[in-house]
Protein backbone atom coordinates (compact mmCIF):
# COMPACT_ATOMS: atom_id res chain seq x y z
CA UNK A 1 0.00 0.00 0.00
CA UNK A 2 1.45 3.36 -1.01
CA UNK A 3 0.50 6.99 -0.54
CA UNK A 4 0.37 7.72 -4.25
CA UNK A 5 -3.06 8.90 -5.33
CA UNK A 6 -5.04 11.41 -7.30
CA UNK A 7 -4.76 15.14 -6.81
CA UNK A 8 -8.22 15.08 -5.23
CA UNK A 9 -6.99 12.60 -2.63
CA UNK A 10 -3.89 14.61 -1.74
CA UNK A 11 -5.97 17.79 -1.49
CA UNK A 12 -8.24 16.10 1.02
CA UNK A 13 -5.59 14.34 3.10
CA UNK A 14 -2.20 15.15 4.60
CA UNK A 15 0.37 13.15 2.66
CA UNK A 16 2.74 12.70 5.60
CA UNK A 17 -0.07 11.31 7.74
CA UNK A 18 -1.05 8.88 4.98
CA UNK A 19 2.55 7.71 4.76
CA UNK A 20 2.67 7.19 8.54
CA UNK A 21 -0.56 5.17 8.31
CA UNK A 22 1.01 3.03 5.59
CA UNK A 23 3.96 2.29 7.87
CA UNK A 24 1.65 1.27 10.71
CA UNK A 25 -0.35 -0.88 8.31
CA UNK A 26 2.58 -3.18 7.52
CA UNK A 27 2.39 -4.58 11.06
CA UNK A 28 -1.05 -6.11 10.45
CA UNK A 29 0.50 -9.32 9.11
CA UNK A 30 3.69 -9.46 11.17
CA UNK A 31 4.49 -7.97 14.60
CA UNK A 32 8.10 -7.21 13.68
CA UNK A 33 9.43 -5.43 10.61
CA UNK A 34 12.94 -4.41 9.61
CA UNK A 35 13.61 -1.05 8.01
CA UNK A 36 14.16 -2.79 4.67
CA UNK A 37 10.83 -4.61 4.93
CA UNK A 38 8.95 -1.40 5.70
CA UNK A 39 10.54 0.31 2.69
CA UNK A 40 9.63 -2.57 0.40
CA UNK A 41 6.04 -2.85 1.60
CA UNK A 42 5.24 0.87 1.57
CA UNK A 43 7.24 1.99 -1.46
CA UNK A 44 8.54 4.96 0.51
CA UNK A 45 12.13 6.18 0.35
CA UNK A 46 14.62 5.14 3.00
CA UNK A 47 15.02 8.68 4.36
CA UNK A 48 11.26 9.17 4.61
CA UNK A 49 10.69 5.89 6.40
CA UNK A 50 13.46 6.68 8.87
CA UNK A 51 12.01 10.14 9.64
CA UNK A 52 8.44 8.92 10.02
CA UNK A 53 9.40 5.80 11.98
CA UNK A 54 11.49 7.94 14.31
CA UNK A 55 8.54 10.28 14.87
CA UNK A 56 6.16 7.38 15.53
CA UNK A 57 8.68 5.85 17.92
CA UNK A 58 9.00 9.13 19.78
CA UNK A 59 5.22 9.27 20.24
CA UNK A 60 4.98 5.68 21.45
CA UNK A 61 3.29 4.28 18.34
CA UNK A 62 6.35 2.23 17.33
CA UNK A 63 9.08 0.51 19.32
CA UNK A 64 12.57 -0.16 17.95
CA UNK A 65 14.55 -3.12 19.25
CA UNK A 66 18.08 -1.77 19.90
CA UNK A 67 19.59 -5.24 19.39
CA UNK A 68 18.11 -6.11 15.99
CA UNK A 69 17.03 -2.69 14.74
CA UNK A 70 13.59 -4.06 13.84
CA UNK A 71 10.37 -2.22 14.62
CA UNK A 72 7.18 -3.29 16.38
CA UNK A 73 4.02 -1.58 17.57
CA UNK A 74 4.48 0.63 20.62
CA UNK A 75 2.61 0.78 23.91
CA UNK A 76 0.37 3.60 22.67
CA UNK A 77 -1.60 1.03 20.66
CA UNK A 78 -2.16 -1.03 23.80
CA UNK A 79 -3.55 2.02 25.57
CA UNK A 80 -5.74 2.95 22.62
CA UNK A 81 -6.93 -0.64 22.35
CA UNK A 82 -8.12 -0.55 25.93
CA UNK A 83 -10.02 2.66 25.25
CA UNK A 84 -11.62 1.15 22.15
CA UNK A 85 -12.52 -2.04 23.99
CA UNK A 86 -14.09 -0.04 26.80
CA UNK A 87 -16.16 2.06 24.40
CA UNK A 88 -17.14 -0.97 22.36
CA UNK A 89 -18.38 -2.76 25.48
CA UNK A 90 -20.19 0.36 26.59
CA UNK A 91 -22.03 0.53 23.29
CA UNK A 92 -22.85 -3.18 22.92
CA UNK A 93 -23.94 -3.69 26.52
CA UNK A 94 -25.76 -0.39 26.62
CA UNK A 95 -27.94 -0.79 23.54
CA UNK A 96 -30.43 -3.26 25.09
CA UNK A 97 -30.81 -1.01 28.13
CA UNK A 98 -31.32 2.02 25.89
CA UNK A 99 -34.10 0.14 24.12
CA UNK A 100 -35.77 -0.70 27.42
CA UNK A 101 -35.34 2.83 28.75
CA UNK A 102 -36.81 4.36 25.58
CA UNK A 103 -39.72 1.93 25.77
CA UNK A 104 -40.35 2.65 29.45
CA UNK A 105 -40.14 6.44 29.24
CA UNK A 106 -41.25 7.07 25.66
CA UNK A 107 -38.24 9.37 25.24
CA UNK A 108 -35.14 8.91 23.11
CA UNK A 109 -32.27 7.44 25.14
CA UNK A 110 -28.54 7.93 24.49
CA UNK A 111 -25.09 7.14 25.83
CA UNK A 112 -22.53 9.94 25.67
CA UNK A 113 -18.75 9.92 26.10
CA UNK A 114 -16.36 12.79 26.64
CA UNK A 115 -13.89 13.84 23.95
CA UNK A 116 -11.84 16.89 24.88
CA UNK A 117 -14.44 19.60 25.61
CA UNK A 118 -17.25 17.93 23.69
CA UNK A 119 -19.76 15.19 24.31
CA UNK A 120 -20.15 12.54 21.62
CA UNK A 121 -23.20 10.31 21.08
CA UNK A 122 -21.87 6.74 21.35
CA UNK A 123 -25.20 4.87 21.18
CA UNK A 124 -28.79 5.90 20.62
CA UNK A 125 -32.32 4.49 20.75
CA UNK A 126 -35.19 6.58 19.43
CA UNK A 127 -38.31 6.98 21.53
CA UNK A 128 -41.71 6.08 20.15
CA UNK A 129 -43.15 9.56 20.59
CA UNK A 130 -44.01 11.41 17.39
CA UNK A 131 -42.21 14.52 18.64
CA UNK A 132 -38.62 13.86 19.71
CA UNK A 133 -35.16 15.37 19.49
CA UNK A 134 -33.13 14.65 16.36
CA UNK A 135 -29.74 13.39 17.59
CA UNK A 136 -27.45 11.07 15.61
CA UNK A 137 -24.75 8.65 16.74
CA UNK A 138 -21.41 10.43 16.44
CA UNK A 139 -22.91 13.89 16.88
CA UNK A 140 -20.80 16.30 18.90
CA UNK A 141 -22.04 19.08 21.15
CA UNK A 142 -20.17 21.29 23.62
CA UNK A 143 -20.16 20.80 27.36
CA UNK A 144 -21.43 21.78 29.87
CA UNK A 145 -24.71 22.46 28.06
CA UNK A 146 -27.45 19.91 28.77
CA UNK A 147 -27.93 17.20 31.39
CA UNK A 148 -25.52 14.67 29.88
CA UNK A 149 -22.90 17.36 29.28
CA UNK A 150 -23.04 18.35 32.93
CA UNK A 151 -22.77 14.72 34.05
CA UNK A 152 -19.66 14.33 31.88
CA UNK A 153 -18.25 17.51 33.36
CA UNK A 154 -19.17 16.67 36.96
CA UNK A 155 -17.73 13.14 36.97
CA UNK A 156 -15.06 13.54 34.28
CA UNK A 157 -11.40 14.61 34.59
CA UNK A 158 -10.72 17.55 36.87
CA UNK A 159 -8.57 19.25 34.24
CA UNK A 160 -11.52 19.35 31.82
CA UNK A 161 -13.74 20.78 34.54
CA UNK A 162 -11.14 23.44 35.33
CA UNK A 163 -10.83 24.42 31.65
CA UNK A 164 -14.59 24.92 31.35
CA UNK A 165 -14.92 26.81 34.61
CA UNK A 166 -12.08 29.06 33.45
CA UNK A 167 -14.01 29.95 30.31
CA UNK A 168 -12.36 27.71 27.72
CA UNK A 169 -14.50 26.50 24.80
CA UNK A 170 -13.95 23.67 22.34
CA UNK A 171 -14.58 25.93 19.34
CA UNK A 172 -15.10 29.65 18.86
CA UNK A 173 -18.63 29.10 17.60
CA UNK A 174 -19.65 27.09 20.66
CA UNK A 175 -21.78 28.37 23.48
CA UNK A 176 -20.71 31.56 25.20
CA UNK A 177 -18.29 31.34 28.13
CA UNK A 178 -19.84 30.51 31.49
CA UNK A 179 -21.43 33.65 32.92
CA UNK A 180 -21.15 32.51 36.54
CA UNK A 181 -18.44 29.85 37.06
CA UNK A 182 -19.08 29.63 40.79
CA UNK A 183 -22.77 28.87 40.19
CA UNK A 184 -21.84 26.14 37.71
CA UNK A 185 -19.29 24.71 40.15
CA UNK A 186 -21.99 24.50 42.83
CA UNK A 187 -24.33 22.77 40.36
CA UNK A 188 -21.65 20.21 39.48
CA UNK A 189 -21.14 19.51 43.18
CA UNK A 190 -24.88 18.86 43.53
CA UNK A 191 -24.82 16.54 40.52
CA UNK A 192 -21.99 14.50 42.03
CA UNK A 193 -23.90 14.32 45.33
CA UNK A 194 -27.31 13.35 43.94
CA UNK A 195 -25.98 11.16 41.12
CA UNK A 196 -27.91 12.68 38.21
CA UNK A 197 -28.49 15.91 36.27
CA UNK A 198 -31.55 17.57 34.72
CA UNK A 199 -31.72 20.33 32.14
CA UNK A 200 -34.51 22.40 30.68
CA UNK A 201 -34.09 24.36 27.45
CA UNK A 202 -30.30 24.56 27.68
CA UNK A 203 -28.98 23.03 24.45
CA UNK A 204 -32.27 23.07 22.54
CA UNK A 205 -35.08 25.46 23.40
CA UNK A 206 -38.16 23.73 24.83
CA UNK A 207 -36.26 20.47 25.42
CA UNK A 208 -35.85 18.62 28.70
CA UNK A 209 -33.32 15.95 29.65
CA UNK A 210 -32.19 13.68 32.49
CA UNK A 211 -28.80 11.94 32.67
CA UNK A 212 -26.79 9.78 35.08
CA UNK A 213 -23.14 8.64 35.14
CA UNK A 214 -21.73 5.28 34.04
CA UNK A 215 -18.74 3.60 35.68
CA UNK A 216 -16.57 0.62 34.75
CA UNK A 217 -13.73 -1.42 36.20
CA UNK A 218 -11.96 0.19 39.15
CA UNK A 219 -14.96 2.54 39.23
CA UNK A 220 -13.54 4.50 36.32
CA UNK A 221 -15.98 7.05 34.90
CA UNK A 222 -16.98 6.04 31.36
CA UNK A 223 -19.77 8.31 30.23
CA UNK A 224 -23.37 9.40 30.70
CA UNK A 225 -26.70 7.73 30.00
CA UNK A 226 -29.73 9.92 29.52
CA UNK A 227 -33.09 10.65 27.96
CA UNK A 228 -34.31 13.79 26.21
CA UNK A 229 -37.54 15.09 24.73
CA UNK A 230 -39.93 18.06 24.56
CA UNK A 231 -39.94 20.00 27.79
CA UNK A 232 -43.70 19.67 28.29
CA UNK A 233 -43.13 15.96 28.98
CA UNK A 234 -40.68 16.79 31.80
CA UNK A 235 -43.14 18.16 34.34
CA UNK A 236 -42.97 18.19 38.15
CA UNK A 237 -45.32 15.21 38.07
CA UNK A 238 -43.38 13.09 35.56
CA UNK A 239 -39.81 14.17 36.33
CA UNK A 240 -39.25 12.06 39.49
CA UNK A 241 -40.24 8.91 37.63
CA UNK A 242 -38.00 9.72 34.67
CA UNK A 243 -35.08 10.36 37.01
CA UNK A 244 -35.60 7.03 38.73
CA UNK A 245 -35.83 5.08 35.48
CA UNK A 246 -32.66 6.71 34.13
CA UNK A 247 -30.77 5.98 37.33
CA UNK A 248 -31.98 2.39 37.40
CA UNK A 249 -30.75 1.87 33.85
CA UNK A 250 -27.42 3.59 34.60
CA UNK A 251 -26.98 1.47 37.74
CA UNK A 252 -27.63 -1.75 35.84
CA UNK A 253 -25.25 -0.88 33.00
CA UNK A 254 -22.59 0.24 35.47
CA UNK A 255 -22.79 -3.12 37.22
CA UNK A 256 -22.51 -4.97 33.90
CA UNK A 257 -19.40 -2.92 33.10
CA UNK A 258 -17.78 -3.88 36.40
CA UNK A 259 -18.34 -0.63 38.25
CA UNK A 260 -20.46 0.50 41.17
CA UNK A 261 -23.34 2.97 40.64
CA UNK A 262 -23.33 6.52 41.92
CA UNK A 263 -25.16 6.58 45.25
CA UNK A 264 -27.51 9.54 45.58
CA UNK A 265 -27.86 11.05 49.02
CA UNK A 266 -30.97 13.09 48.21
CA UNK A 267 -34.30 11.38 48.67
CA UNK A 268 -32.88 8.10 49.90
CA UNK A 269 -31.97 5.08 47.82
CA UNK A 270 -33.97 4.96 44.62
CA UNK A 271 -33.12 1.48 43.45
CA UNK A 272 -33.20 -1.80 45.29
CA UNK A 273 -30.12 -3.85 46.17
CA UNK A 274 -30.09 -7.57 46.71
CA UNK A 275 -27.96 -9.19 49.38
CA UNK A 276 -24.86 -9.16 47.16
CA UNK A 277 -25.39 -5.43 46.53
CA UNK A 278 -26.32 -5.88 42.89
CA UNK A 279 -28.99 -3.50 41.61
CA UNK A 280 -32.10 -5.27 40.41
CA UNK A 281 -32.23 -5.69 36.62
CA UNK A 282 -33.68 -2.60 35.04
CA UNK A 283 -37.10 -3.19 33.58
CA UNK A 284 -39.71 -0.59 32.72
CA UNK A 285 -43.38 -1.35 32.53
CA UNK A 286 -43.53 -0.98 28.77
CA UNK A 287 -45.62 2.17 28.93
CA UNK A 288 -44.25 5.67 28.45
CA UNK A 289 -44.72 8.34 31.04
CA UNK A 290 -43.50 8.81 34.58
CA UNK A 291 -42.94 6.36 37.36
CA UNK A 292 -43.63 6.93 41.01
CA UNK A 293 -40.46 6.83 43.12
CA UNK A 294 -40.13 3.71 45.24
CA UNK A 295 -41.36 4.31 48.76
CA UNK A 296 -38.84 1.96 50.31
CA UNK A 297 -35.83 0.04 49.06
CA UNK A 298 -37.12 -3.09 50.80
CA UNK A 299 -40.38 -3.17 48.88
CA UNK A 300 -38.87 -4.96 45.88
CA UNK A 301 -41.71 -3.70 43.68
CA UNK A 302 -41.00 -2.38 40.22
CA UNK A 303 -42.28 1.04 39.35
CA UNK A 304 -45.58 1.24 37.59
CA UNK A 305 -45.75 3.85 34.86
CA UNK A 306 -48.49 6.38 35.53
CA UNK A 307 -50.58 8.01 32.83
CA UNK A 308 -52.34 11.32 33.11
CA UNK A 309 -56.03 11.55 32.39
CA UNK A 310 -57.01 10.65 28.84
CA UNK A 311 -58.73 7.96 26.82
CA UNK A 312 -57.66 4.48 25.74
CA UNK A 313 -57.92 3.86 21.99
CA UNK A 314 -59.02 0.65 20.26
CA UNK A 315 -55.50 -0.01 18.95
CA UNK A 316 -54.03 -0.02 22.43
CA UNK A 317 -52.61 3.51 22.30
CA UNK A 318 -53.77 6.27 24.59
CA UNK A 319 -54.65 9.83 23.70
CA UNK A 320 -53.76 12.27 26.44
CA UNK A 321 -55.58 15.46 27.22
CA UNK A 322 -52.83 17.47 25.51
CA UNK A 323 -53.36 15.58 22.23
CA UNK A 324 -50.19 13.49 22.24
CA UNK A 325 -50.62 9.83 21.37
CA UNK A 326 -48.80 7.34 23.56
CA UNK A 327 -48.32 3.82 22.21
Amino acid sequence: MTVKGTKKQTDRHVEAVLAACDIIGVFLNSPNQTLKQIIEKTGLTRNRVMRLAGTLEGRGFLHRDPRTGSYGLGTMFMSLGRVYERQSSLSSLGQPLLQELARATGESASIYVLDSLERVVLAREEGKQDVRLAIAVGQRTPIPVGASGKVLLAFGPKEVRDHVLNGRRSRKEDAAPIADPSKLADELDRIRTQGYACSFGERVADAGAVAAPLFGLENRFLGALGIAGPIHRFTPETLPGKIELVMRAAAQLTWQLGGFPASPSAGGRIWDFSEDLRPQPFQGSGESGSAKPAKAAESGKRNRIQYGKGRRNDDGTRTERNGFVRG
